[in-house]
């Protein structure tokens, strides 16, 4: 199970709801994933080349993930569960479908 799927089921086990609603974050701006930019010989050009292939032009920020969980957390998501939300700047939008 992965960290957000897990986190997503404790969020519902607190509220009570039987079905669960999950994060999937793209690449988020994290301490690791930060830490990983520094660590390699030329992190601007990395840095260009992640920004490129998200429609937004840029990486997200890990308030933007905790954002959709206060929303699903809050009364006004009360009718929304058991769903699976892309949290990815549009990144899944240039994957060609069969």
């Amino acid at each position: 199970m992965t960290a957000g799927l897990f986190e997503s089921c404790s969020i519902a086990n607190l509220i009570g709801l039987s079905f669960s609603d999950s994060a999937v974050p793209g690449w988020i701006d994290t301490e690791l994933n930060i830490d990983f930019i520094q660590s390699i010989d030329d992190p601007d050009a990395f840095r260009r080349a992640i920004d490129r292939i998200h429609p937004v032009s840029r990486t997200g920020a890990p308030d933007e993930v905790a954002a959709l969980f206060a929303f699903l957390a809050s009364d006004e998501a009360g009718f929304i569960t058991g769903q699976v939300y892309t949290v990815d700047g549009g990144r899944m939008t240039q994957f060609s479908l069969p």
